[in-house]
């Protein structure tokens, strides 16, 4: 399957279920995210989790931001693309 240059194609269950915990948290740091998608066996490969979010961040369906005083660690919010993604994956948010 091809995808048009510069967007990105959602794997239905992971991305969908990333950006559904990120949507829920409203602001989730990266740690408790990855924590979170371990335990709903969304995914478990670390480096996976990484490029997956790095993913999702580029093409701005979430946002990061790096606070100082969670030493450095990242916070992800939904965008309003990434509410609009999750509402064309079939998700009411």
């Amino acid at each position: 399957m091809r995808y048009q240059k510069g967007s990105v194609g959602l794997n239905d269950r992971k991305d969908k279920a990333i950006l559904t915990l990120v949507a829920d948290s409203r602001y989730v740091t990266h740690s408790q995210l990855f924590g979170l998608a371990d335990a709903d066996f969304v995914e478990s490969n670390r480096r996976v989790f990484n490029w997956r979010l790095r993913r999702l961040v580029q093409h701005g369906l979430v946002r990061k931001q790096v606070i100082s005083f969670l030493n450095g660690e990242a916070l992800y919010a939904i965008t309003r693309a990434g509410i609009q993604a999750l509402e064309q994956l079939g998700v009411t948010t």
